[in-house]
């Protein structure tokens, strides 16, 4: 889904897309040539972990 948001943008289908950190890293590493057209416009803090990416109507779970 990320991959084809990517392509949206300089196809003119959107002009901006959310793309999490790991899915934008591996298309740099394995297709740069996806994203010569594309720039970040701003990150979200880095973490400990991965990002966690859920439906909008999930409720947020206590921390264990």
């Amino acid at each position: 889904m990320h991959r084809a948001s990517i392509e949206a943008i300089p196809s003119g289908q959107a002009a901006v897309a959310s793309i999490d950190c790991i899915t934008y890293g591996n298309i740099q590493r394995f297709e740069p040539q996806r994203l010569e057209r594309v720039r970040i416009l701003a990150e979200t803090p880095k973490g400990p972990g991965l990002p966690f990416i859920t439906h909008v109507r999930q409720k947020p779970q206590e921390n264990r």
